[in-house]
């Protein structure tokens, strides 16, 4: 004889489809390790769609000189999101200094059949993309550039992009 799990302590107002999710981001939560963000930001892309020409520009401060810091490119897009992937090409930089790391980088957001690889919520899904780290040699700001490098110069779907910044033992 099978025995059906139910989760009956969790709240009835959210939907049985919706518990996993909710007790996802309730362990993420409550399992999230103490240490805070270097960085933390985004940038809502234009409303006419990302443009391969629009370089959206982060300047975090870096107070500690000499240490490697792990970086997360962020991206939140609508369900519309029309292609299987995303490819970004980013630039690390001190503000007034040479370009010290280029790359790119491209993301799988569905699967081969045409799946999301994560869950959404509310028409947005949610994605952070692993970056090179960053090493940062002297303490002060620096320039983190993303342009999105689809084959379409235009980019619909997109709604922002985000850079995380952690130590990079944090995590």
């Amino acid at each position: 004889m099978q025995r059906k799990v139910v989760n009956s302590h969790l709240p009835d107002l959210i939907p049985d489809g919706q518990k996993s999710l909710f007790m996802l981001v309730l362990i993420a939560l409550l399992t999230a390790c103490g240490h805070q963000p270097v960085f933390y930001g985004f940038q809502s892309a234009p409303d006419k769609g990302w443009s391969r020409t629009d370089t959206l520009v982060f300047s975090p401060e870096i107070s500690d000189s000499g240490k490697t810091y792990s970086v997360f490119a962020e991206v939140r897009c609508f369900s519309s999101y029309a292609y299987e992937h995303l490819g970004l090409k980013y630039s690390y930089a001190p503000t007034q200094g040479k370009v010290m790391l280029q790359d790119t980088v491209f993301f799988w957001f569905r699967e081969g059949d045409g799946s999301w690889t994560k869950d959404g919520l509310a028409g947005l899904r949610f994605f952070t993309i692993p970056l090179r780290p960053l090493s940062a040699p002297e303490t002060g700001k620096y320039d983190i550039k993303i342009v999105q490098n689809q084959t379409d110069s235009l980019l619909g779907g997109i709604f922002d992009v985000g850079i995380k910044i952690l130590p990079a033992e944090s995590h």
